[in-house]
């Protein structure tokens, strides 16, 4: 089918290696901290919605 090979890049004959790469460094406390952000506000919405889905649901039921 033609129409499945018009999603595929065109291959070179020769591969060639990349011009440039950029580097991107950050101290490892910077990212530690972060990591820790996330998963702090990741257990605060785990504990928040069952929380809130409990308190719909008992307020429904009454």
């Amino acid at each position: 089918m033609a129409g499945r090979n018009s999603l595929r890049p065109p291959r070179s004959a020769t591969p060639s290696p990349p011009a440039a790469a950029v580097r991107i460094t950050l101290p490892t406390e910077t990212v530690h901290a972060r990591v820790h952000q996330m998963w702090l506000l990741l257990a605060l919405v785990g504990l928040a919605v069952p929380a809130v889905v409990a308190g719909v649901g008992f307020a429904i039921a009454r």
